[in-house]
C-alpha cells in the first residue's frame, strides 16, 4: 500500500464489525483526520466520534425545567434591570452636575452687575 493510510502509526477502532484506521474512518465518514482523534481523546464513544450515535448534551445544553427557566429568566431581568438603573444614575449625576455649573456661571454673571 501506498501512503501512510493504513500504516503501524495509525489507531485502528472498530465499530460494529467494521475495523479500519483513524485516518480510514475520518474518509469514509467525510470529517478531518483530527476531529475523530480528538473526539476519542476526549472520551467520546467510538459511535458518537465516528457520527452514528447521538452525542449526549452538556447539563448546560439540556433544556431546563420551567422552574428553573422561570429563576434564570429573573436573574437576567434583574441584572438587565440594575445595569439600566446604573446607567440612568449616571446620566442623572452628569445632568445635575452641568446644571450645577450653569447656575455658577449666572449667579457670577449676577454679582458682576
Amino acid at each position: 500500500m501506498t501512503g501512510n493510510s493504513d500504516t503501524s502509526q495509525n489507531k485502528f477502532i472498530t465499530y460494529g464489525d467494521e475495523s479500519y484506521s483513524t485516518r480510514a474512518w475520518a474518509k469514509r465518514r467525510g470529517m478531518p483526520h483530527m476531529t475523530l482523534v480528538s473526539r476519542l481523546k476526549r472520551g467520546w464513544s467510538v459511535g458518537e466520534a465516528l457520527g452514528f450515535e447521538e452525542r449526549p448534551l452538556k447539563p448546560s445544553e439540556q433544556e431546563m425545567d420551567p422552574m428553573q427557566e422561570a429563576l434564570r429568566w429573573i436573574q437576567d431581568e434583574c441584572t438587565r434591570t440594575k445595569n439600566e438603573h446604573d446607567r440612568l444614575r449616571k446620566e442623572r449625576d452628569s445632568a445635575m452636575s452641568a446644571l450645577q455649573s450653569i447656575a455658577e456661571i449666572v449667579q457670577g454673571v449676577i454679582a458682576k452687575r
